[in-house]
């Protein structure tokens, strides 16, 4: 069955993709509204491992029985989530202390500890690739410099020096570079020498296409959204990024590859042709909700998953999931699931992985 499980602070609600029709809601047996981040689904989708900020902890939740078998401690503030590239330990990063915490796929349990910050603390990603083997790279929006990380070991080895604060990061199999996005631009980092080899207008987030030949920048509410072009590493076209594009996602259909970009304040879907390189179609889609209480970066963010056939946007204002057609287009279903959905991950088919 092709699933849809979408976590609000009350509860988690699973969602029957064909039929899209509730199925049922795990409760999360606590009375603490939750404040849900990244999350990620295990190479067989029989597990989500999700972050939970409010209690420093990584909540597991099986696929096959619906249910909560695991709330795992992992620092303060953890935010993203990421898979080693065999797939048996997950990498969570604590905001609190810069570190990532190492989880045991197979067992559920922390066997390590990474520390990637030279303050002890600060906002932090991790990018891995098969490609890489055991050496990843990690950002941290408190240092001018990535982090070069030993997965195998465990241990940070060294790192690569920038001009601004890293974030954002994507890898191209396709040039075998590395793309951070910093403070003051985009670096590409040729990762057999661990060196610089070029800087391009960009930052904030970059999204990689899967054969790795274009990137998308997206450079704040008030910036473009830049296309880049990896074969020559520079800026191909700059497109409108109307009220801030957040999440990025790329589906192929009919012999071209369309980029979908979700839009923070103006709540719509922009679907941008790749090999045109121009917006094709702009998909309203209804508004999200920010708590009074809510973090500050959750003010710039909205989530959304995807599959080969469906984009699904949390609509929480309305308590309702928007289903975009990707054959068609557009906006054919907004199911009401009753909860204002913070995140959602698709199981089943066609499940494109999310960068961040």
């Amino acid at each position: 069955m092709d699933k849809l499980y979408c976590f609000a602070s009350e509860g988690i609600c699973v969602v029957d993709v064909r039929e899209q029709k509730v199925l049922q809601t795990i409760k999360t047996e606590s009375e603490e509204r939750f404040q849900w981040m990244d999350g990620l689904i295990s190479k067989d989708q029989g597990l989500i491992f999700i972050n939970e900020r409010q209690k420093g902890q990584i909540f597991v939740i099986d696929t096959n029985l619906n249910e909560i078998v695991a709330a795992i401690n992992v620092g303060g503030n953890p935010v993203h989530v990421y898979p080693t590239p065999d797939g048996k330990e997950v990498w969570t990063h604590s905001d609190a202390d810069g570190s990532f915490y190492i989880i045991d796929v197979s067992t559920l349990q922390v066997t390590g500890k990474v520390t990637a910050a030279s303050t002890g603390t600060g906002h932090g990603k991790l990018l891995t690739h098969s490609d890489l083997g055991s050496k990843a790279y990690a950002t941290n929006a408190s240092d001018k410099f990535v982090h070069i990380v030993d997965l195998a070991n465990k241990r940070v080895t060294g790192k690569i020096d920038t001009t601004g604060i890293t974030h954002g990061k994507a890898y191209s199999p396709f040039t075998k570079h590395a793309y951070i996005a910093c403070s003051d631009g985009l670096v590409v980092i040729d990762t057999a020498t661990d060196s610089i080899v070029k800087r391009v207008d960009g930052g904030g987030l970059v999204f990689g296409s899967p054969d790795g030949k274009h990137f998308l920048s997206a450079k704040g509410k008030e910036g473009p959204l830049l296309i880049i072009d990896a074969q020559t590493d520079s800026v191909s076209k700059e497109l409108p990024s109307p009220g801030g594009t957040d999440a990025i996602f790329f589906n192929e259909k009919n012999g071209k590859m369309y980029v979908y970009a979700i839009n923070v304040d103006s709540s719509d879907v922009s679907v941008i042709d790749l090999n045109a390189m121009q917006e094709v179609k702009r998909i309203p889609i209804a508004d999200r909700f920010v708590p009074p209480n809510a973090p500050p970066h959750s003010s710039v963010h909205r989530s959304g998953c995807m599959s080969d056939d469906y984009l699904f946007v949390p609509a929480s204002l309305e308590k309702k999931v928007e289903f975009i057609d990707t054959e068609k287009q557009e906006l054919t279903n907004s199911l009401t699931v009753g909860m204002r959905v913070q995140q959602s991950f698709y199981v089943g088919k066609g499940v494109h992985l999310h960068q961040h």
